[in-house]
């Protein structure tokens, strides 16, 4: 039997897809948040090291000129650094108030101090001048330029102008120590400078150049004069500092994606447990020992969860029904089958002739009875596996009914059979041959219990269409009336065999009621007896099939 099946409205946000994806997306956000803070902080060890090698000497030179002027000769140099430097350097004799007491010690020693604003890309330098417990110098600092490489070149040439020429080189090595790259003295043979360069170097100006490779961070060399030796004196190479490296940015991104999986693998990874779990008991199901499935939470999996249950319950109440069914089918062809064989070995002994007959007509009456159970078992299967081609048509009720009563009369003259339908109605949307099978069985059923008389009646309201069938005989106890609709079921003496049927019959009028979207139920007659009331909804509220 066909029947709509309404899928329950989803809130969406208990779907699993929904929570798998936001899931993803707020992991993604973590993740990338994660790596961010990661990737600054070690930017921040990177610049902190990187300006500790290529800055440090060049701002010791300058503490250091400032150590050896005094007054206004001070003030002066110190304007020509900052001119030459292009920096914004600052001296001043109060402690930096952004430093902590332990960096303030450290610039005491002749450290210099970096404070990193990745932000802005900038880093501050603080360095004391020697001999000044209260004189410090600052500046901001994103990278070292050419600018700064130039006037780099001319403090170191400054500083080894104070030493006699046999000094310079001891005094270079010296200085060296404060240098994060090479100072190096070169013949102007070995030099890799073009010849405009080189002119430029022996007129005495610094040359810088910029060295850019595709596979390695660029980086810058300067050249200058070294007095009147007819040497070089070689800065570098100094690396220029490289925000995103290729090489961390790819690890990065690996590091992303790994953890991207391993989170994505944490959010399927339960849903695959509960699947698997739920496959477990879905194989068990049509056994003995099917356990309920696991429901948890309430979303597509705890759906399928409840589907599966239900379709659990369905099978075991279908398997109980075979075997009963078959049970009950078992016992019914057992009692004719046994007449018959005994009948058949009465006919191969010597017996009367009058007796052979009677036994014939035994026979007889025990095939047809046979062939009445397998035709009533035959009509119950197939109206309740579906296996029809339910189309309902119009048909005439008033007809149909008249019909019945007229046959079943003739099959019980000794009873009073009446009908009261609605002569107003006369067209009904219905499968004629399995209402009229209903109808029929109803009444034969009727006609088999009561006394005198057997009652009809057809309505209709606003949303039905109603027959009832009611009989003065003893009626049906309350508590049977659920059970009298299951196949093969005969309450007491007063409804056995010996009344005729085999128990099929009403449960063929459920099916059929069923079919029609209708129902059949069973209260007490005003005749005295059972009164059944088989209904369906008319077409305008019936429910599409």
């Amino acid at each position: 039997m066909n029947t709509d099946f309404k899928p329950q409205q989803n809130n969406p946000m208990r779907s699993i897809f929904f929570r798998i994806y936001s899931g993803m997306l707020l992991a993604t956000i973590l993740i990338i948040t994660l790596l961010y803070a990661g990737f600054q902080q070690y930017n921040q060890h990177r610049l902190n090291n990187y300006l500790n090698d290529v800055a440090k000497g060049t701002f010791t030179l300058i503490a250091q000129g400032l150590a050896r002027h005094q007054g206004s000769k001070r003030q002066e140099w110190f304007e020509v650094v900052k001119r030459l430097t292009g920096l914004n350097l600052a001296l001043s004799s109060q402690k930096p108030e952004t430093l902590t007491s332990a960096q303030i010690e450290r610039l005491l020693l002749g450290d210099m101090i970096i404070r990193p604003d990745l932000g802005d890309k900038v880093a501050t330098l603080f360095v004391s001048v020697p001999g000044e417990e209260q004189l410090f110098l600052s500046t901001e600092i994103d990278d070292v330029n050419e600018q700064l490489s130039r006037v780099t070149a001319l403090l170191i040439l400054n500083d080894l102008g104070r030493y006699p020429k046999d000094q310079r080189d001891k005094a270079l090595v010296s200085l060296q120590k404060t240098f994060g790259f090479p100072l190096i003295v070169s013949e102007l043979k070995t030099t890799t400078l073009d010849a405009t360069q080189l002119r430029r170097v022996k007129r005495g100006d610094i040359v810088v150049t910029l060295n850019d490779t595709t596979f390695e961070a660029p980086y810058i060399q300067v050249y200058a004069k070294y007095g009147n030796s007819g040497k070089l004196l070689i800065l570098g190479p100094i690396a220029l500092f490289n925000w995103f490296p290729s090489n961390i940015i790819l690890l990065l991104g690996f590091v992303g994606l790994l953890l991207l999986a391993v989170c994505s693998y944490g959010l399927v990874r339960p849903l695959e447990r509960r699947l698997q779990a739920m496959e477990l008991e879905v194989d068990k199901v049509g056994t003995e020992l099917a356990p309920a499935v696991s429901v948890e939470g309430d979303d597509a999996i705890s759906r399928f969860g409840l589907r599966v249950n239900s379709m659990a319950m369905r099978i075991q109440g279908l398997l109980e029904e075979q075997r009963e069914l078959t049970h009950a089918i078992s016992h019914e062809l057992r009692t004719p089958v046994s007449r018959l064989k005994f009948r058949l070995e009465n006919l191969n002994s010597p017996i009367s002739e009058e007796k052979r007959q009677q036994t014939i007509e035994g026979i007889n009456k025990d095939l047809n009875e046979l062939n009445a159970l397998i035709d009533e078992i035959l009509t119950f299967a197939s109206l309740e596996s579906g296996s029809l081609n339910f189309s309902p048509q119009p048909l005439n009720i008033n007809q149909l009914l008249d019909n019945l009563i007229n046959e079943t009369s003739l099959l019980s003259p000794h009873l009073s059979l009446n009908i009261d339908a609605q002569t107003a109605t006369t067209d009904v949307m219905g499968i004629e041959h399995l209402l009229n099978r209903a109808i029929q069985n109803l009444l034969l059923n009727a006609t088999r219990h009561a006394k005198t008389q057997v009652q009809l009646s057809f309505t209709s309201n606003q949303h039905n269409y109603e027959i009832r069938v009611a009989d003065d005989g003893t009626g049906i106890p309350e508590q049977d009336r659920e059970r009298i609709f299951t196949p093969f079921t005969r309450l007491d003496k007063s409804r056995n065999r010996s009344s005729g049927g085999f128990g099929l019959g009403l449960a063929i009028v459920d099916q059929i009621a069923q079919w029609h979207q209708g129902s059949v139920a069973l209260a007490h007659s005003e005749l005295g007896g059972a009164e059944f009331i088989f209904t369906w909804p008319k077409p305008e509220s019936q429910i599409s099939l």
